[in-house]
């Protein structure tokens, strides 16, 4: 993964040091059981993310599993896609601005097609952590939105399954307060 390379990440703030997350990372994607991808998981949640709260690493954290998440072992992709969700839906305290969350979601639009492809077709976890991001996604760049309440208006009418459906309609009546 060369995006590996991209950051100096034994400079990068975070919980501890950052050094250990790109392997983190790696051991996540190439999990072969759901032990593995939790263990993973946790390692790379502690430390880029604690309780909602982004360090520094989290940019480049959420860069690199979403460039790899479409090699990713079908065990450990619904925890790789629960990692997006929190680094994009995360906060930057004590400052708050949301910069950082910002930043995030803006990574996050570069590589939206998985994502469309994902809620569509994924395992149903996987499905709603995409339903999760794509709102995420509309509040970053407010020209998806159309895009996004078609694909979640249609995916309401084939019928998708009930869990799924309330996730979608709960979303859309939140995506109703934004204006394209």
């Amino acid at each position: 993964m060369l995006e590996l390379k991209r950051d100096d990440w034994t400079t990068l703030a975070a919980q501890g040091s950052a050094s250990a997350v790109p392997q983190a990372i790696a051991d996540l994607l190439s999990a072969k059981t759901v032990e593995q991808a939790e263990e993973a998981y946790w390692r790379i949640d502690n430390t880029v993310v604690v309780q909602g709260k982004l360090f520094e690493a989290a940019v480049p954290t959420l860069r690199l599993v979403l460039t790899s998440i479409h090699q990713c072992a079908a065990v450990a992709r619904p925890l790789a896609l629960e990692l997006l969700v929190q680094l994009a839906s995360g906060s930057n305290e004590p400052a708050d601005d949301g910069t950082l969350a910002r930043q995030c979601r803006r990574e996050l639009v570069y590589e939206l097609s998985y994502v469309f492809s994902l809620v569509e077709h994924g395992a149903l976890e996987e499905r709603m952590h995409c339903v999760d991001l794509l709102g995420l996604c509309v509040h970053a760049d407010r020209t998806l939105l159309p895009r996004v309440r078609w694909y979640f208006e249609e995916l309401v009418r084939q019928k998708c399954p009930e869990q799924l459906g309330k996730l979608i309609r709960s979303t859309l009546e939140d995506l109703t307060s934004i204006d394209p």
